[in-house]
């Protein structure tokens, strides 16, 4: 942080199912955001924001009858 501007970095991890061709799949991804704030009448505003994603897996969904 520097005064009123400051750059913040998360991380975060999702999980999203789809159905293609009538199969089940599961993708999961993990993603890095990095954010530039600034400080504007007091309050933290988002200024920039770019993310990147820093692993994929997808795998078919086996389900047992």
């Amino acid at each position: 942080m520097n005064g009123e501007k400051a750059y913040g970095i998360t991380y975060c991890q999702v999980t999203l199912r789809v159905e293609k061709d009538g199969k089940a799949f599961r993708t999961q991804k993990r993603l890095r955001y990095q954010n530039k704030y600034l400080k504007v009448s007091g309050e933290w505003k988002i200024k920039a924001m770019s993310s990147d994603i820093i692993w994929r897996e997808t795998h078919e969904v086996i389900q047992e009858v």
